[in-house]
């Protein structure tokens, strides 16, 4: 490399302080040129350096380094005696990377069973109801109320055919045989409190009984409800109708569906962008 620039300087000051080479001279130089290219190709390409690359990048177990540089060899060198000596090189580096790809293999189908198991787990105390006309299945905790006939605090989530989640929707529900007209909740949650101002509540009524309900998708001011309910002692809720209002305790049966909705869609594959429980 060093000579290849001492003879383009030579060149360039010859060129500099004359009218320009002779055709001799000037043939002369790109021969001296072309020669120091070969001489630069042949210590960066040259049987012997290949054939020492492919053994040291072999050492350091960077075996797809390493057959590069033996099929560089056996191309340019095919008649070389470090082309013959590669030949078993290639077979032991052939065999390394074959070992490494069945290591991959087994190391994701071990992934993908787990995550299988994983799944199976979450879902196994699910309920899962099927929606044909949106093609969509619904999870919730099996000890969730499946009608709005029953008090409850519970969240359930959608997934497609195709394996999309929606988002996770949280449900209250408030039963009993007089009106409330429900306009909000507030919680206290082992002495801390919280309120929630539901953007709708649907009402509706049976045979003597009524049921107030509201349904959406967990916000983080939702969210930061539901993980202090998860984690506490206590935790109260209080629907507060246009004149009265009603409390009850949200029990630990409701707490641990809570958990378990969470950690179901975790496992599907959803992502709870919120602070963790």
């Amino acid at each position: 490399m060093k000579s290849y620039l001492i003879v383009l300087l030579l060149f360039l000051f010859v060129f500099s302080c004359s009218d320009g080479p002779s055709k001799t001279e000037f043939e002369k130089l790109k021969s001296e040129n072309e020669a120091l290219k070969a001489e630069l190709e042949d210590c960066k390409y040259g049987a012997a350096k290949l054939y020492e690359s492919a053994n040291q990048y072999f050492k350091n177990n960077d075996f797809k380094s390493a057959k590069d540089a033996v099929d560089k060899l056996i191309q340019k060198h095919p008649s070389s005696q470090e082309a013959t000596l590669s030949k078993s090189l290639l077979e032991k580096i052939n065999l390394e990377i074959k070992r490494i790809e069945n290591e991959q293999r087994l190391t994701e189908e071990k992934a993908k069973r787990e995550k299988e198991l994983e799944v199976a787990r979450a879902t196994k105390n699910m309920f899962k109801k099927y929606n044909e006309f949106t093609e969509t299945y619904w999870y919730q905790d099996a000890s969730s109320p499946r009608y709005v006939n029953r008090n409850g605090f519970f969240l359930e989530f959608g997934r497609s055919k195709s394996g999309s989640l929606t988002d996770l929707y949280l449900n209250i529900q408030y039963y009993a045989e007089d009106w409330l007209f429900v306009e909000y909740m507030s919680f206290t949650i082992d002495d801390s409190p919280y309120k929630y101002f539901p953007s709708k509540v649907e009402r509706d009524n049976d045979g003597g009984k009524i049921w107030e309900w509201t349904r959406t998708s967990l916000t983080q001011d939702t969210y930061s409800i539901v993980s202090a309910i998860i984690n506490s002692k206590t935790a109260k809720i209080r629907f507060n109708g246009s004149q009265y209002y009603d409390d009850r305790v949200i029990t630990s049966t409701e707490k641990k569906a809570l958990k378990n909705v969470l950690l179901a869609y975790e496992a599907l594959g959803g992502k709870i962008n919120f602070e963790s429980f």
